[in-house]
This record gives structure tokens, sequence and C-alpha cells, in this order.
């Protein structure tokens, strides 16, 4: 995330955003009690991470395992909560309408759909 920052802000911004996460001082409680609302917010923001590559670099999503991870992301940010599929679809949306390649498209959908029905039998 903080190379994220980085490329998008400057290093001055990143260093601030980085401070402000290590020195907060809910960071230190949530690390001691790993609730999965932690690991949802956690997944969404490194999805969101993901997405503002996509939606900026347009060559990022052309890279076989950055597919992967977007897709393993999604459906994991999707299956943490039950109320996740209200955060990723429309994000989702949101990307597939700014993709240009019809091939790209279609990778993406059907690794989405993939990874859902994969982990929903192995629940």
């Amino acid at each position: 995330m903080a190379k994220t920052i980085q490329k998008f802000g400057g290093n001055l911004f990143a260093f601030i955003a980085l401070l402000f996460v290590i020195l907060n001082p809910v960071t230190g409680a949530i690390a001691k009690q790993p609730w999965k609302d932690v690991t949802f917010a956690m997944f969404c923001v490194l999805l969101l991470t993901y997405s503002i590559h996509i939606i900026c670099d347009q060559n990022w999503i052309h890279h076989p395992v950055n597919v992967i991870l977007f897709c393993l992301v999604s459906v994991v940010a999707s299956l943490m909560r039950h109320n996740g599929v209200l955060f990723t679809v429309p994000l989702i949306a949101i990307i597939l309408w700014n993709i240009d390649s019809k091939k790209l498209l279609f990778s993406l959908i059907c690794g989405i759909i993939i990874l859902f029905i994969l982990i929903l039998i192995i629940r």
C-alpha cells in the first residue's frame, strides 16, 4: 500500500501516511485482537490498492499473477463478511467499466467465478 501511495502521491505523502499507521495506538490494539472485521478491512484496503493500480495503470492488470491476486483478494473480501459483497461487487463493476480489453475482461470475470465456486465447494 505504501508503494502505491508513493507512486501516486509522492515520497512525503507516503512517509506521512506510513507514520500515521505505525504510530497510531489503534494499530497496536488491532494487532492484539484479530477480529474478522479487521481481516475484512485489510482485504478491502488491499483490493482498493489493486483497483487504483488497475484504473491508473492499464498495464498492471495484463500480468497473469496480478489477475490471479486481484481475483483471489476480491473473492476473499466477498466471503469474509456477510455484507462483503456490497463492497466488492460495485468496485468490480467500476473496474470492469474502465477496462478496455475484452480478453482481459473475460479472464477477470471467469477468474472471479471460478474462485467463488472453488471456495464455496471447500466450505
